[in-house]
Formats: structure tokens, sequence, C-alpha cells
């Protein structure tokens, strides 16, 4: 079953750079191609990492690593990144704001990859039990969306619970940092 999904998505990774190639031959090829991708496990990474994408488009590739589907609209909108893989939410916003891109593809759908972690020991054990504590999420991405439907499924008023706009990974950093998070 497993393999069989990844089979699916890396067919679904070659139909995208197909589509792609198809339209930039139809255009004066560039030179290079910027691509701004996450670390996340999906076909897009086996792409990049068998060369995929520049034998489909026959043009160097740059990669640029990004930390949230925010980060890449902030790219794409300064014009610093050709393509760049968003989730929903961030798509959404892109289009709402008027980043000026096209949306081709729908990733597919992040299920059990972004959950709600706590630390063991808080005494945390529903979505309610964060009523006045402090949670990271880097605002206008996939993860603060899915966190505020929590709230919302939960009957938590978001106004009673901290929500700090942060990376997942600056969130690690300032507990280590800061002693007054409980």
């Amino acid at each position: 079953m497993v393999k069989r999904r990844w089979l699916i998505g890396a067919a679904l990774v070659l139909a995208v750079v197909a589509a792609v190639v198809s339209e930039a031959r139809a255009q004066a090829k560039p030179a290079q191609v910027t691509i701004g991708y996450q670390v996340i496990p999906n076909a897009e990474i086996i792409g990049k990492q068998l060369g995929w994408f520049e034998k489909a488009m026959d043009v160097k590739i740059n990669w640029k690593q990004f930390d949230s589907g925010r980060d890449v609209n902030t790219a794409i909108a300064a014009g610093s990144v050709d393509l760049g893989l968003v989730g929903t939410s961030p798509a959404g916003a892109g289009i709402a704001r008027g980043v000026p891109y096209e949306v081709i593809w729908i990733h597919d759908l992040e299920g059990e990859n972004e959950s709600l972690v706590v630390k063991k020991g808080r005494g945390i054990k529903s979505v309610k039990d964060l009523v006045g504590k402090k949670v990271a999420a880097p605002f206008g991405s996939t993860t603060h969306y899915s966190l505020l439907g929590a709230f919302k499924v939960s009957a938590v008023d978001p106004a009673r619970v901290k929500v700090l706009d942060m990376l997942e990974e600056d969130g690690g950093r300032g507990r280590r940092n800061r002693r007054d998070q409980p």
C-alpha cells in the first residue's frame, strides 16, 4: 500500500513537471528555474533527489528550502522563486493577498503529518486544556489553520489561548531559552 502511494505520488510529480515543461516550451526557455521546497515527506523530494525536475525541464534548477508555505508566498511575491510548494491555507491566503501565482496542483492531504504536540507531563489531554497556555504555529500556514479548526471543533475561544507566531523549530529554541513558559 505504501509503495503504491509513493508510485502514485511520483506519477503526480511527473505530471506536474510535464505540465510546467509544456507551458515553458511554449515560452522562451529560461537559463535556470528557482524552486522553493519544504522538507516534508512527499514525491517532490524524491523528484528533487533523483534529478527529475532538471531532466524534465532541461534547465538548471536552483533549489531554495523554506520552513513554511507562508515563507514560500513571501519569496514568490518578492520574485525570488519561480515555483514553490505551499499548502492549501497559504495558497488561499496568497491568492487573497494578490500573490502573483497560479495554483497548478493541490498537493497531497497532510493528514497526520500535522498534529498538535505537547510535552509529556503538562497535563494536556485535549484541546480544551490549552486554555491559558502558549501555543506556537506559523501564522498563515496549514498548521495555523488546523489549530484554529481544532479550537472551533473543541469549542475553545482562541482569545483564551496565547498563540505565538513561530515556526516549529523556533518553538523548541524558545522553550530552551525562556524559563517563564509553562
